[in-house]
């Protein structure tokens, strides 16, 4: 049942409930059931719970991104140099894959963190970046097999 669904039940079942108690001639109970059903209703009408939901989704995820363009450039640019070795004819994986690896780490921590875990060794920063990009490297993964599909397919070597 979605949430909407929930709420016009609740509603429902509220005003219900404070009919039955007024037949019954139960009016102080009919009288708190119905304010306190209607302030229930009130704040979830006020506040949506769909957006609520989605801040604290949100919040659970990281601090606000407080990266630029130009900090994004620099990271694919840090990354790049750490895969000098590859052809030439696979730059543009390259270049996925650090792209990819730069969207997931501003997404996963802000600058400050990344600068404190950019001065750690090597082996706690791999720690800490290597799951990160995981994704990415499934996702180059399967694209250098089509390229060499491709190749294959082309005849070229």
């Amino acid at each position: 049942m979605t949430l909407d669904t929930t709420f016009y039940v609740f509603v429902f079942l509220s005003l219900l409930l404070t009919v039955l108690l007024l037949w019954k001639k139960k009016r102080l109970l009919a009288v708190l059931v119905f304010l306190v059903s209607a302030s229930l209703i009130w704040y979830l009408w006020i506040y949506e719970p769909d957006e609520v939901i989605e801040k604290t989704s949100e919040q659970k995820r990281n601090l606000p991104r407080d990266w630029s363009k130009n900090m994004f450039d620099d990271l694919v640019e840090e990354c790049k140099k750490g895969v000098e070795d590859i052809d030439d004819k696979y730059a543009d994986l390259v270049q996925a894959y650090c792209e990819c690896s730069a969207e997931m780490v501003m997404d996963e921590m802000t600058y400050d963190d990344y600068r404190t875990y950019a001065r750690m060794p090597q082996q706690a920063q791999d720690s800490i970046f290597r799951p990160l990009s995981e994704p990415c490297q499934h996702m180059v993964n399967q694209m250098m097999l089509d390229k060499l599909r491709e190749e294959g397919a082309n005849g070229r070597p």
